[in-house]
């Protein structure tokens, strides 16, 4: 009788894990591909710069193909998300190595993004 209930108890926490785990992947992607959405274009070396990292690492790949479009890069970030573990928390860093990166987001360099792209989506939750 105890193995049953605990076979059940494991499987109702495996299904609500799963289920969390999901609901925060699909928040997580929604907002690194509206930020990638939000970036501006000029050549699209930024917006194909725009990367995933596990920990506190800032050793972003300096060599990422230009991607005007955005659509590579959010696939790429797509595939990284959907690997993330349902059975532990995530530290992740987001960010892009693109030196103009702060200019256009702080200081207003692009008339494309005048609010900035992280901040803007941080704003929007």
């Amino acid at each position: 009788m105890a193995r049953g209930f605990r076979d059940q108890f494991d499987a109702a926490t495996l299904k609500v894990m799963k289920k969390k785990s999901a609901e925060a992947k699909a928040r997580l992607m929604g907002f690194c591909a509206a930020v990638v959405d939000d970036t501006p274009v000029l050549t699209g070396t930024l917006k194909g710069s725009w990367q995933l990292l596990k920990g506190n690492n800032r050793n972003f790949d300096v060599n990422t193909p230009l991607d005007p479009s955005g659509l590579a890069t959010k696939a790429s970030l797509q595939q990284k998300i959907k690997y993330l573990p349902i059975h532990m928390d995530w530290n992740l860093t987001f960010g892009t190595p693109v030196k103009y990166a702060h200019k256009i987001e702080f200081e207003g360099w692009s008339q494309k993004a005048p609010q900035g792209m992280v901040r803007k989506n941080i704003a929007i939750g």
